[in-house]
């Protein structure tokens, strides 16, 4: 039986070639198989994992099914040691970048749960890049999976011992408890803001984030990517409980109305998220003055960042101070293609819209946003009033403006066209989105993946071409090139949107 198992296990992992210390590296399904037999001493394992070493980086979820298979703590640590990596194609290492960018603006666009398959399968066609491994953690931190994250991060530092953005991560992955970040590691996403930092000689300061009122809780509407609130940790749907002990409203009044926020100030958050208390350490950073600063600034977020709502609103509320008002009708309308949702962005349009004379247009804003707003979010009636226009860099949106839709039901890069699309050929239900010149798919069901980039035909036709990946049941994924016809910004038109699997043409049509 012994030999049996040493047998299955050495098939598993790889032909045996004449001497055991340059045999190939174990495959996880040989370590599985062999712990599921059962005849192979923990020792045994070592022995053979020190000696071949494994194929594969082991992550969380690998750890997990490994130790349910039996492994033991010796066997899991022989693992972690003894990662041998096989050179990877020049192919696999661009298909593998593609997805990165992808990954990263799903989310940017504060979708992390499409943005995670993507990542995942960069990481299986490339094992050894750190970046994709602290996008792997960072998805798992806006997910609430400290845990998982940490691995991730732990990992991109074997790859690359010194990386300081992978320390930053995992600095808030171990301490999950409190979601504490001290300013010297600027918390999540201190990285993103690298090269658009400015001086704060004769600036005031900003957090980068906007709030809105439901069901009768403050919460994160918005996050500016390179603001203080996101190095701090602060996400999208975070419920605000108080800011330095303040109730919101007493904050707002104190600091943020007359703006009293300088550069440095520390911002005690206290927020819930999914249901648990964290306590959040924001450093206010200098706001860009309004002018060239802040609009080279801000433009320089959005073309790193194109899938964020933030740097739109305050560069239209910058454009609106400047009283260029067809620019910052410009940038609402960016808004609200990736916001829908939310009436925020119809209200202040509606404002533009007044000013240019669209008295027909913003009317029709103002009904939009009235019936984005449940009578359940109404802001209390104590509530300090909205400004006239939004200031760049606005620390938290003032409370009494509209509030934008609930986050978690509403995810803030839904493009303008209807949210589900039936395929009818496999039944399947999918969410879209459009972020910049790319649209986005998921199947709500099932592991299916894909992403199209702009571009247009010989006859001037809108095309979306790109690829379609659906992972199969053994771990891997298949792809498939696809082109989707006749689509605009706007609309998506009729039936002719289409996929090609394999020369076979599918049809999507709008769920009814």
């Amino acid at each position: 039986m012994l030999w049996l198992a040493f047998f299955l296990f050495l098939n598993c992992a790889a032909p045996l070639p004449a001497s055991p210390q340059h045999a190939a590296p174990i495959k996880k399904k040989g370590l599985i198989e062999a712990l599921g037999i059962g005849s192979l001493s923990a020792s045994d394992l070592v022995d053979l994992i020190n000696q071949r070493g494994v194929n594969f980086r082991m992550d969380y979820d690998d750890e997990e099914e490994l130790r349910n298979s039996g492994a033991s703590p010796a066997v899991l640590e022989a693992i972690r040691k003894h990662y041998h990596g096989t050179p990877v194609s020049q192919a696999d290492k661009t298909s593998a970048t593609s997805l990165l960018k992808t990954s990263r603006a799903l989310l940017d666009a504060q979708d992390a749960n499409s943005a995670l398959p993507v990542v995942t399968q960069a990481l299986t066609l490339d094992q050894d890049d750190a970046d994709a491994y602290i996008l792997r953690g960072r998805i798992y931190l806006a997910t609430a999976q400290p845990k998982k994250a940490g691995v991730d991060f732990h990992i991109a530092l074997q790859i690359a011992p010194g990386n300081a953005e992978a320390k930053r991560f995992l600095a808030t992955a171990d301490n999950p408890g409190s979601g504490v970040v001290t300013p010297a590691s600027n918390g999540v996403a201190a990285s993103s803001s690298s090269g658009l930092d400015i001086p704060s000689a004769g600036h005031t300061g900003y957090l980068g984030f906007h709030w809105g009122f439901r069901n009768g809780q403050y919460y994160v509407a918005g996050v500016l990517p390179t603001g203080s609130g996101a190095r701090g940790g602060l996400l999208v749907g975070d419920v605000l409980v108080s800011a330095n002990g303040l109730a919101l409203k007493d904050f707002a009044d104190q600091y943020v109305t007359p703006a009293k926020i300088t550069p440095g100030m520390t911002v005690q958050l206290q927020v819930q998220r999914q249901g648990q208390p964290l306590q959040l350490q924001l450093v206010a950073l200098p706001r860009p003055l309004i002018g060239d600063e802040a609009l080279n600034y801000l433009g320089q977020v959005i073309q790193q960042y194109p899938g964020n709502t933030e740097a739109y609103l305050y560069r239209a509320s910058a454009y609106e101070q400047l009283k260029n008002y067809k620019a910052s009708l410009d940038d609402w309308n960016m808004y609200i293609r990736l916001a829908p949702q939310d009436p925020l962005g119809y209200g202040e349009r509606a404002k533009v819209k007044t000013v240019l004379g669209d008295t027909v247009g913003a009317k029709a804003d103002q009904d939009v946003a009235a019936r984005l707003v449940p009578p359940s979010s109404t802001t209390p009636p104590t509530s300090p009033a909205p400004p006239p226009a939004l200031p760049p860099g606005l620390p938290a949106r003032i409370p009494g403006s509209a509030p934008a839709a609930n986050p978690a039901s509403t995810p803030a890069a839904m493009g303008p066209f209807p949210e589900r699309w039936n395929l009818l050929q496999f039944n399947k239900n999918f969410t879209m989105r459009l972020v910049a010149d790319h649209l986005y798919m998921q199947s709500v069901d099932s592991t299916i993946v894909a992403d199209a980039e702009k571009t247009a035909d010989k006859k001037g036709t809108v095309v979306y071409k790109g690829k379609w990946r659906q992972k199969n049941a053994n771990g891997t994924f298949n792809q498939w090139n696809m082109t989707l016809k006749t689509v605009t910004p706007e609309s998506i038109d009729g039936t002719v949107l289409t996929l090609i699997f394999s020369g076979v043409q599918v049809t999507f049509t709008p769920q009814k």
